[in-house]
């Protein structure tokens, strides 16, 4: 779960099949706005986290909201951002969980003229390597620059005043992941998924509200930032210190975890025929190349740790005495 310091007893977390997804350390980027204030504020209030992503596994934001959160008399909107894209802001007033949590889960869009919902769905990124349209590669460019994102922005709100018909048009998500995307319109950014749609679900609509943000739109008592990758772009990303080695697919990550070159959760000793078994021949290439880099690394650092130790090993002491002899002891006792 994610939790932040400057709101005690909030929890964000992303879940898949019932169950929250295992949460992996994320640096926080720097906050992008013209005012110097708002960003100092807006980093000191962001926590950011990796999940992995699955392709075509459904998937919803759940908020809780315990006690132990003491956050005034005044509602907190947790304005949820998912591909740069306003999901929703459900509402959760103090007095609802001054004695009990409080959970609220964002399953998807929701549509009010039609009474629907479209579930959120990871969809796999498909990229290729060869074409030079300019144009086309803008676009795609443009197009995936906030994909791969999850945030939920937490603020301080009044009241506010039912509404009895909500007017504003809703922005939906209209992305769709068919057709390939250059390499050069992800700009290097280890990004495997993006979101979509799924059918859409009758519900019934739920009350709408207009608040007044107490703080102001830029400064939210906290920010939730969630990247979602596949493990082998975590790997990549954060977790393995080798992922600038390595530049294939899952496959080719798989296999080192298993031949032990980049570091996994202990298992049953493995089997090294079975970890290369299914890659090809330019897969097999990789993962010898990257070993036997690997290997020299090792090497290195073990040459360097063995002279060091010699050094300070044959040391005699007459060497020792004469570099004692340069000390100087400044007596600065006062007469």
């Amino acid at each position: 779960m994610a939790i932040h310091e400057s709101l005690p007893g909030v929890e964000v977390t992303i879940c898949v099949d019932g169950e929250a997804l295992k949460e992996y350390e994320a640096e926080n980027e720097e906050a992008k706005h013209e005012i110097e204030a708002v960003r100092l504020h807006q980093a000191e209030r962001t926590v950011t986290k990796f999940v992995e992503s699955v392709t075509g596994k459904v998937f919803c934001v759940k908020i809780q909201v315990h006690p132990s959160c003491k956050e005034s008399l005044y509602k907190l909107g947790f304005e949820t951002l998912v591909d740069g894209v306003r999901a929703m802001e459900p509402l959760i007033s103090r007095r609802a969980y001054c004695t009990s949590t409080m959970e609220e889960l964002i399953l998807g869009f929701t549509h009010r003229a039609t009474s629907t919902l479209q579930r959120f769905m990871f969809a796999e990124i498909k990229t290729k390597a060869d074409g030079t349209n300019l144009e086309k590669i803008n676009k795609d460019r443009d197009s995936m620059a906030q994909v791969g994102e999850i945030q939920v922005y937490v603020h301080r709100l009044d009241n506010g005043i039912q509404q009895t018909k909500c007017t504003s048009q809703q922005i939906t998500l209209n992305r769709s992941y068919e057709d390939e995307i250059h390499e050069k319109a992800l700009k290097g950014e280890s990004k495997s998924h993006g979101v979509v749609l799924g059918t859409p679900e009758p519900i019934t609509n739920g009350k709408v509200f207009k608040c007044k943000n107490i703080d102001g739109k830029d400064y939210p008592r906290a920010i939730f930032k969630f990247k979602y990758r596949s493990t082998g772009k975590i790997i990549g990303s954060y977790g393995g210190r080798y992922g600038d080695l390595v530049s294939s697919g899952n496959k080719t990550i798989e296999a080192l975890k298993q031949l032990l070159v980049i570091e996994r959760t202990p298992e049953p000793e493995p089997n090294i025929l079975d970890a290369i078994e299914d890659l090809t021949a330019e897969e097999r290439r990789e993962v010898a190349d990257v070993a036997a880099r690997l290997r020299k690394r090792r090497l290195a650092s073990d040459r360097g740790n063995s002279i060091n130790t010699k050094s300070e090993v044959d040391e005699s002491p007459s060497k020792r005495a004469r570099k004692s002899e340069n000390i100087v002891i400044v007596d600065l006792t006062e007469d």
